[in-house]
């Protein structure tokens, strides 16, 4: 029984003490809601980047195509990962909503 009991103790201190911050604070949460609108709003501009960097760099046609499928790629890439960014940090403030409803 006292082994069981110690045992249980010394795993639940294990864990405690072995891992990191269990919460993100105000400063990191804000950190991903600049993040996600930051990475919103320049996802406009990853097509023409791309477009013109792979013009430049390629066959024109072949280069052309290639720009405009790897721009939309990163387009969608970017407007999704700041989407759930804005998520991530807004989500720990939902608990707040029953406040103001």
């Amino acid at each position: 029984m006292r082994v069981r009991i110690l045992r249980g103790f010394l795993l639940g201190m294990i864990v405690f003490l072995s891992s990191g911050p269990l919460y993100a604070g105000d400063e990191q949460n804000i950190n991903y809601i600049e993040r996600g609108f930051y990475r919103i709003f320049t996802s406009v501009f990853q097509i023409p980047r791309y477009l013109v960097e792979k013009t430049l760099s390629e066959p024109i046609g072949l280069g052309t195509v290639d720009g405009a499928l790897t721009g939309v790629y990163y387009s969608v890439a970017e407007l999704s990962g700041g989407t759930f960014d804005i998520v991530r940090g807004v989500v720990p403030y939902a608990k707040y909503l029953v406040f103001f409803a």
